[in-house]
């Protein structure tokens, strides 16, 4: 290697300690304008990054640093101060001109773009550069009208998400053939006759927005009732404000959700007794729950065979004795336990006079036994169930943690096999002291554990009685 062309180590160690040095002086808060210029000159990109940034940071205005970014080749340093707020208009100028389509979107996105730089970024042949202009806040009107004609639907889309449009824009981007933006414009605030045109929309990403709005015209609940889409008829339907002609329309629906829903909120008996007849399940079932079905129109719900339909029937604050009678002896134990409470509460009876075991023993039916333990009627032929194992565990946990239940039976049931009786009788407090040392032993540690601490409860610790 010849002299002329051999690198001294050291010079090249210095220059890049000098540089390093120079560098961080630049990036300090206190460095001045020609400090920060001498960085700027280093050849290292990344260097002059994060100088640009570090001018950014500080907040620092001077013109000759910005210019000098603004002609940096490189385009990560050039993007750092096209959306710089103090940036001048001359430097934004140069930069809204710049070969690469990052720096003139960044210029898009600055705040303070006069009429001119406007005009040039909203007819660039990049389209983020327009969606940036349409984004921004400070938008001439002139320019949102043309870029709401803009080839580009998601231009217009931006354009449809601003509020306080031209009406004429508004109109336009009503009939826009691409339904993303119309949807976008449903969204917005619109006057009423462009909310009558979005209402009659057949896409439902754009009626749906109408249709949910707390305040529509008659004009347009008309319209969204005759939509072609079922959860946006399920949405007018759920309105109390319907006119009587809509909501006719809707309880003729061919969607029996929809009906439901006219089930659930109309207050016409006429209306309820047609849908109490419907071949919905659910549709009788919401007809069952709605508070205004008067006696008339429970008594015209046919579809009576299932127990939840018969339940809700007996639970309707319209239903009378009468009406609840038949079922106090229902098949289902639940449904029976239903029926009596809402008998007990309209005529303070649990049973019709005379027929106090109309299902037979207490012992075998949950239902009864239930409405005894309540307190309505005599016990003494309730407790012998606790032993009977064919009933439900249930109803037997149930008399064991009754508080009247005789010591006897509890003797009898704490040698029962299953382990949730035997729980039922050890988590007493009024135990016998002979079951709780019994239940000391139970092969069930829950059971030990419990009458352990019921022990220690009693009993001071180390002290027996």
């Amino acid at each position: 290697m010849s002299s002329a062309t051999a690198f001294n180590v050291d010079d090249i160690l210095s220059a890049v300690s000098d540089w390093r040095l120079i560098t961080n002086k630049a990036t300090s808060k206190e460095a001045t304008p020609d400090e920060i210029l001498l960085g700027l000159r280093n050849p290292d990109r990344n260097s002059r990054v994060r100088i640009a940034w570090s001018f950014v940071r500080h907040q620092r205005r001077e013109r000759s640093v910005m210019q000098r970014i603004a002609d940096d080749r490189i385009r990560n340093v050039r993007r750092i101060i096209a959306d710089y707020p103090p940036t001048p208009i001359p430097v934004l100028r140069q930069l809204s001109q710049d070969q690469s389509a990052d720096v003139r979107r960044q210029v898009a996105c600055h705040p303070h773009l006069n009429r001119e730089l406007q005009t040039a970024l909203a007819r660039d042949r990049d389209r983020e550069v327009q969606r940036n202009i349409a984004s921004g806040g400070g938008t001439l009107t002139d320019l949102v009208k043309e870029l709401s004609r803009s080839p580009d639907h998601w231009t217009r889309c931006l354009i449809a998400d601003r509020s306080h449009l031209p009406h004429d824009v508004m109109l336009q981007l009503a009939t826009d053939p691409i339904a993303t933006v119309r949807s976008r414009l449903a969204k917005n605030l619109t006057p009423p006759d462009i909310s009558l045109i979005l209402a009659g929309d057949r896409n439902h990403e754009v009626a749906y927005p109408i249709a949910i709005r707390h305040h529509l015209s008659v004009e347009e609940i008309r319209l969204l009732a005759t939509h072609r889409s079922e959860h946006i008829k399920m949405t007018i339907a759920e309105r109390t404000d319907l006119p009587h002609d809509v909501t006719r329309r809707l309880a003729k629906d061919q969607s029996p959700l929809v009906r439901q829903r006219i089930a659930a909120v109309t207050s016409d008996p006429t209306l309820l007794k047609k849908l109490a007849t419907d071949p919905g399940f659910e549709v009788q079932r919401t007809v069952l729950t709605n508070p205004s079905s008067t006696l008339d129109v429970l008594k015209k719900v046919t579809r009576l065979r299932s127990e939840r339909m018969r339940s809700a029937l007996v639970q309707h604050p319209n239903a009378t004795p009468e009406l609840i009678e038949p079922y106090l002896s229902a098949y289902e134990p639940s449904l029976r336990l239903t029926a009596r409470n809402a008998y007990l509460r309209l005529t303070g009876l649990p049973f019709p006079a005379g027929r106090e075991h109309i299902d037979g023993s207490p012992q075998t039916d949950p239902a009864v036994i239930y409405s005894l333990l309540d307190g309505h009627g005599a016990k003494d032929s309730v407790w012998p169930a606790a032993s009977n194992t064919n009933l439900p565990l249930s109803v037997r946990i149930a008399i064991l943690r009754s508080p009247e239940v005789p010591i006897e039976q509890l003797r009898a049931n704490a040698h029962d096999r299953r382990a949730e009786v035997r729980i039922a009788i050890a988590e007493r407090s009024d135990v016998p002291e002979d079951l709780l040392a019994h239940f000391m032993t139970d092969r069930s540690g829950n059971i030990r554990e419990l009458a352990n601490a019921e022990y220690r409860r009693r009993y001071a610790q180390g002290q027996r009685p």
